[in-house]
């Protein structure tokens, strides 16, 4: 009978607990139920921790995830390797094949560019008379300032 292995994690569980743990932390500071410190925070976070790293090495282990794995089937039996074939002495020898030659190096062939007119086109001018007229538009957003003529400086304007 084969011994079985139940793999465990505890430094997942660690990892996994320290997030919790700080997780769970900030919420409970977060709705007020524990007081605003770090010290609190920092406890709450160790043993989040420590309880993650003991659930990583007592916690059930799951199912596998598939079938077993099947037994190898045998190898087939090893045959006598066949002879090294013989050549014939009656067949002519063979011939070597020539070297091939190498090719020319390989060139680009380049586009033809057309060619560009030697006057270039004239753009009309603007008949700004024609012309829509762009307006800078009031900003909606402007705040009037007062007159800076109206105010002095150091005077009070409360009453009283």
């Amino acid at each position: 009978m084969a011994a079985t292995y139940v793999e465990r994690h505890p430094i997942r569980g660690f990892i996994w607990g320290l997030v919790l743990g700080l997780g769970v932390g900030l919420y409970l500071m977060v709705l007020s139920i524990i007081a605003l410190s770090i010290p609190t925070l920092i406890i709450i976070t160790v043993v989040g921790a420590v309880l993650g790293a003991v659930w990583g090495l007592v916690a059930p282990p799951k199912r596998a995830k598939g079938a077993a794995p099947a037994a190898a089937p045998a190898p087939p039996p090893v045959a006598d390797p066949a002879p090294p074939p013989v050549a014939d002495p009656a067949s002519p020898p063979i011939e070597a094949s020539p070297p091939i030659e190498a090719s020319p190096p390989f060139e680009a062939e380049t586009p033809e560019t057309p060619e560009t007119p030697e006057t270039p086109e004239t753009v009309p001018p603007i008949d700004e008379s024609t012309a829509p007229s762009i307006e800078a538009a009031p900003d909606p957003f402007e705040v009037p300032l007062g007159d800076p003529e109206e105010t002095t400086a150091g005077e009070d304007d409360r009453p009283g």
